[in-house]
């Protein structure tokens, strides 16, 4: 005697948990003004840890 398990109707389908890390992330990346705030920001701590180097 074989038993078999039918066949599921559909897939199961799995969904993703995200973290909130991720969550705020892409929110952050949605807001075009934020990203070029933080470039600006970058931009200028590297200037400042590069300084030395930059100045004569």
């Amino acid at each position: 005697m074989q038993a078999t398990a039918p066949a599921p109707a559909s897939p199961l389908q799995t969904r993703r948990i995200q973290s909130p890390n991720r969550l705020m992330l892409r929110r952050f990346a949605k807001e075009k003004t934020a990203v070029f705030g933080l470039a600006v920001i970058v931009f200028f701590a590297l200037v400042a840890v590069f300084a030395p180097l930059l100045t004569p």
